[in-house]
């Protein structure tokens, strides 16, 4: 839902020029070439399934602030960059920690199989999504539409909470350390 909105809110509604988009695109870029660099160390102290859950928090939680940008330029611009770059950050420490998890408990005959179905679902939705917020962005506004799209991804944050992947901790390795 909120790749189907964010760059219609920044130009239609925040009047960001295209060139400063593309800066805001970029820094979700460096974060994310942070995250990489982290997410080994990170893993390492807090446990893989706390730092995807953790992860999973930062990739949602700071795209509240594109539907929060308002008042003088420099602060909306502050706001966006601060949203893209953390949330880039989150998206690479969330996407390595999950392929790490899947690499450690998935039995080899079975991997195939199961990341076929993991990207079927994971790519399956995201047209539906995209057509929600199109269909909420016309109805309700594109701000409105946009709030519903962040809290929805920070309400699937909780989720996992409750679950046993935030307390999962790699097995032990013997010989030369995993990722």
């Amino acid at each position: 839902m909120f790749a189907a909105l964010y760059l219609l809110y920044a130009v239609r509604v925040l009047h960001i020029r295209s060139g400063l988009v593309g800066v805001l695109i970029g820094a979700g870029a460096i974060g994310a070439v942070l995250g990489s660099l982290v997410t080994k160390p990170l893993a390492a102290r807090i446990g893989a399934g706390w730092a995807y859950a953790a992860g999973c928090l930062l990739y949602a939680a700071p795209l509240v602030l594109w539907p929060l940008a308002h008042g003088a330029m420099p602060l909306v611009l502050a706001m966006l960059f601060a949203a893209e770059f953390v949330s880039g950050f989150g998206l690479m420490v969330l996407d390595i920690t999950i392929g790490v998890i899947f690499a450690a408990i998935i039995p080899d005959t079975l991997r195939s199989r199961v990341t076929g179905a993991f990207q079927a679902v994971n790519y399956g939705t995201r047209p539906l999504g995209a057509l929600l917020g199109g269909l909420l962005g016309s109805v309700l506004g594109l701000r409105p539409a946009l709030w519903v799209a962040t809290l929805g991804g920070v309400a699937g944050f909780a989720l996992l909470l409750p679950t046993p992947l935030p307390r999962y901790r790699l097995p032990a390795v013997d010989g030369p350390a995993r990722a």
